[in-house]
């Protein structure tokens, strides 16, 4: 199974691509590490990033997306702009959308503990946790 973590920082959704097989967790290596949105109030922009997700989705073969969420309100919400992003993930063809919180995800390490692998970019470890634990604990 493949599954694509997602973390939404601003206007941009910060992507890693892993495959389950075998009790075996692995990267799988892509171009496309981030999208970003730009101005969320232009019809093409909305259009573009949508169509570059689901290129990503199609030519990696993602079974599922993980989107680690965010507050929607109080002190740490996340923006507008995060949220579009979020809608138009949901939006794509071909593939399942789960939710996973920060707090399920510090929870699971601090129980179970594990490390970003070193392939992987800074910005890319919370899209991984994501996924992994999704995974982990879901069986999906």
């Amino acid at each position: 199974m493949r599954i694509c973590g997602v973390d939404i920082k601003s206007d941009e959704a910060r992507i890693t691509l892993v495959e389950f097989g075998e009790g075996e967790v692995q990267i799988v290596q892509s171009q496309v590490k981030k999208i970003k949105l730009g101005d969320d109030t232009n019809r093409d922009n909305l259009r573009s990033f949508l169509q570059t997700f689901q290129g990503v989705v199609s030519d990696n073969g993602i079974d599922r997306i993980v989107i680690k969420s965010r507050q929607k309100k109080g002190k740490m919400a996340g923006g507008a702009v995060s949220f579009k992003i979020e809608t138009l993930i949901q939006l794509l063809d071909g593939c399942e959308v789960d939710f996973i919180s920060p707090i399920s995800i510090s929870s699971y390490i601090k129980k179970n503990p594990m490390t970003k692998p070193i392939e992987l970019l800074e910005y890319q470890k919370d899209a991984y946790f994501a996924a992994v634990i999704n995974f982990l604990r879901n069986g999906v």
